[in-house]
């Protein structure tokens, strides 16, 4: 049986016997589901929602900033020779 264990022993004789995956041992590995409201799903959809729109705006600004600073700023050249 998974999970025990045999101590202070010097032989063991023993007989093996497949029983199927409707033993309690094997029933109670299986993970079992959260229950959770529906009110909690919704908000873990919206949250998700908002973490991608706040993304996707804060990289439209960006590309729009370096834009935008491409064209109308002008060109300093600290190189050059007085």
């Amino acid at each position: 049986m998974r999970g025990s264990v045999l101590r202070n022993t010097s032989f063991v004789i023993g007989v093996v016997i497949y029983v199927g995956n409707e033993t309690k041992a094997h029933q109670n590995v299986k993970m079992r589901t959260r229950k959770q409201s529906w009110l909690i799903n919704e908000m873990h959809s919206y949250i998700v929602q908002m973490f991608f729109a706040l993304g996707l705006v804060v990289l439209l600004l960006t590309f729009g900033g370096l834009t935008w600073q491409a064209t109308t700023s002008p060109v300093y050249n600290y190189k050059s020779v007085s």
